[in-house]
């Protein structure tokens, strides 16, 4: 990762407002770990819709190259927005979905990053929608990588799809049309 986002993040249960903008006063929130199931952290009998808020500076290395956030397996759905606008999601859409809706929890989320949108200081916003059982951002990697690097990790998941496993082949392969 060129920016490890992995640690300590904010986290919500309650909603209130436009919780995906920079300016949403996140300082009274719970510190929750990334990855981790928030299940694990305290919120066990929790489903529904949670926020998580990360803040970070952007080193001057990775101005102006080509990025892209990995956020990992979330559990269940996601929307994700950088400085308040939305840069993907994954979302449950009855009687269609390119993924196969009850298995979206085992995806990992790598979204490509509009260079406009960053900024010195910027806000990462994770609205997570739990439909039952565990919840939350619950494995990594998470951070941000370059271009090159999603080539590479794009490489290993099929170095590592190669079992007899029809179903996890297809999440996979419906994964990999994310990079293109």
């Amino acid at each position: 990762m060129k920016v490890d986002l992995s640690g300590t993040w904010k986290f919500s249960i309650d909603n209130f407002g436009n919780m995906n903008s920079p300016e949403t006063d996140d300082s009274n929130w719970a510190d929750i770990y990334v990855p981790m199931r928030w299940d694990n952290q305290g919120y066990g009998d929790f489903d529904g819709i949670a926020w998580y808020h990360k803040r970070f500076s952007l080193p001057e290395s990775l101005k102006g190259r080509e990025l892209y956030l990995v956020l990992g397996k979330i559990d269940d759905f996601d929307k994700v927005y950088l400085n308040g606008e939305k840069i993907g999601e994954v979302e449950d859409l009855p009687g269609y979905s390119r993924f196969h809706q009850d298995r979206a929890w085992q995806l990992y989320r790598i979204y490509k990053i509009p260079s406009d949108l960053l900024r010195n200081k910027n806000l990462i916003s994770v609205e997570v929608r739990d439909i039952g059982w565990n919840g939350g951002i619950y494995e990594g990697p998470v951070g941000i990588i370059t271009g090159d690097e999603v080539k590479a990790l794009k490489e290993n998941i099929q170095r590592y799809s190669n079992g007899d496993d029809d179903s996890w082949q297809s999440i996979l392969r419906n994964l990999l049309h994310l990079f293109d």
